[in-house]
């Protein structure tokens, strides 16, 4: 297979799984209460009051920098920061 198709191939699948990341019927799960299933286009609004009613569990999560939607432990966040899939690379040789 040539270079271009490849290439072509893993820009149509990249395309695929963005559309469905941003798909807003797709069902969340919320890290506050695991019986919570949230559409994603309601996820932002439903982490704000979940947050509220668990104080508790709310202060041993930590945001991601790159995805307010990723909420992990504060012992994994070095961890997810470095593994996270909406981290960009930043090339400074392009500036």
């Amino acid at each position: 297979m040539a270079t271009g198709a490849v290439e072509t191939i893993q820009s149509r699948a990249d395309e695929t799984v963005e559309k469905q990341d941003c798909d807003p019927d797709k069902l969340l799960q919320c890290p506050f209460d695991k019986n919570h299933q949230i559409r994603a286009c309601r996820f932002p609004y439903h982490l704000i009051k979940c947050k509220k009613n668990h104080p508790q569990l709310a202060s041993e999560l930590k945001t991601c920098p790159f995805n307010a939607r990723h909420l992990v432990p504060k012992h994994e966040l070095t961890h997810h920061t470095a593994t996270c899939v909406d981290r960009k690379s930043v090339n400074t040789e392009d500036y």
